[in-house]
């Protein structure tokens, strides 16, 4: 799991993906929220961080999030 303050003191050159383990789980900002939500599922996640085109952390999802997707459809 990539801790807050791994992320917060690394070098700032670097990105979320080069910081991170290969675990962390991680989705695109551009996916699909029923496939985040498939994938919340598939690998009993509670969280991920959302990252964009260059690999930069951009935000996080959580669970809470993900039930709204799925109560919606």
């Amino acid at each position: 799991m990539l801790r807050p303050t791994k992320l917060l003191t690394a070098d700032p050159t670097l990105t979320v993906r080069e910081i991170m383990n290969g675990d962390e789980p991680a989705v695109h900002v551009d996916t699909p929220d029923t496939e985040v939500a498939r994938s919340f599922l598939e690998r009993d996640l509670i969280s991920a961080l959302v990252i964009n085109d260059d690999g930069c952390l951009v935000g996080r999802i959580t669970i809470d999030d993900v039930v709204e997707v799925i109560i919606k459809d």
